[in-house]
């Protein structure tokens, strides 16, 4: 072991910065690390808590408040111990194996290369900002998105990695997927028509006409027949201004929301050649996607498909 050693003050203000609980292990401190480390574990839960749903100050004047983050604590915290006890080390005790830059710098990738794997290819997390998903997914709400099979890997916006998808998403399935127009922004949206569908919106009611994939014979009749999706009013949720509707899609059950007053912009369609305003068919390797706020959602209807190289993963669980 290595004695009459002392960290560099200015060191230590850097790693506090940039790898907070961290920087203890370089001025020699392994027992603040682990408090540290343990303290941010803990404020990071209760930060996602008071984000959640049940955050206090979600409007009025103290809506500000949910962009505000206890965690950010440890960046101010961190350094200015870590600078405190560089500057008040005791250069007779002796320096540890971590004690070193590049020993912190290596601790916090192997903890990090974990969290990257899980988060780009199997399960990331993702926060609703907007209310085009109400009420299934309001604002603030969080969600799970399962990845694995989407072939479209990615972690805080960088491509990890792309492969041919093994999974293809079902009618009625929530996605979340890079916005066709600016693929640096993620959507979520439901599935309504796979591959081949033909999909009709009108008077605020959903026909398709599912794509038939067998034999020619088999599919020759089936050239006119539409499904209308079915829709049930829910009194106990609407109002005057809006209705709420309870929509079923291949045995798949969920609500929408349409307000009462509002016009279909069908002048704003997104419109197909040959194909009248109002109507799609669903190209191959392609997706038509719908909000659940049928009146305030930029979906399908208006940018049209979401290819399937852009999909990110299908949510499975909300809170």
């Amino acid at each position: 072991m290595d004695i009459q050693w002392k960290p560099k003050a200015w060191l230590a203000i850097l790693l506090g910065l940039f790898f907070q609980p961290f920087v203890f292990l370089y001025v020699n401190q392994f027992k603040y690390f682990i408090r540290y480390f343990i303290g941010a574990l803990i404020i990071a839960a209760v930060d996602v808590f008071l984000h959640s749903n049940y955050f206090p100050f979600k409007s009025g004047n103290m809506a500000w408040l949910q962009h505000i983050y206890l965690s950010w604590l440890f960046i101010v915290i961190c350094p200015i111990h870590g600078f405190m006890i560089a500057r008040r080390y005791d250069i007779t005790q002796p320096r540890r194996w971590y004690a070193r830059w590049w020993i912190v710098l290596a601790s916090y990738a192997l903890m990090m290369l974990p969290l990257i794997v899980l988060r780009g290819f199997f399960f990331e997390p993702f926060s609703i900002p907007a209310s085009s998903m109400k009420p299934t997914l309001a604002p603030g709400n969080h969600v799970l998105v399962s990845k694995y099979g989407f072939g479209n890997y990615r972690y805080l916006g960088f491509q990890l990695a792309k492969s041919t998808p093994s999974v293809t998403p079902a009618r009625g399935d929530i996605l979340v997927f890079q916005y066709p127009a600016n693929p640096t922004i993620d959507y979520v949206k439901r599935v309504i028509g796979l591959p081949g569908d033909r999909i009709i919106y009108r008077d605020k009611t959903i026909f398709v006409q599912k794509a038939c994939n067998v034999s020619r014979e088999a599919c020759a009749g089936l050239d006119s027949q539409y499904d209308l999706i079915d829709k049930t009013l829910l009194p106990e949720f609407s109002t005057e201004t809006q209705a709420v509707y309870q929509e079923s899609l291949d045995d798949i059950r969920y609500q929408v929301l349409l307000l009462r007053h509002q016009k279909e912009l069908v002048d704003r369609y997104y419109v197909q050649e040959n194909i009248l305003r109002g109507e799609w068919l669903v190209p191959a390797g392609q997706y038509f996607v719908l909000g659940d706020n049928r009146d305030n959602s930029l979906d399908s209807r208006y940018f049209g498909f979401i290819p399937q190289d852009l999909i990110i993963g299908k949510v499975i669980y909300i809170w």
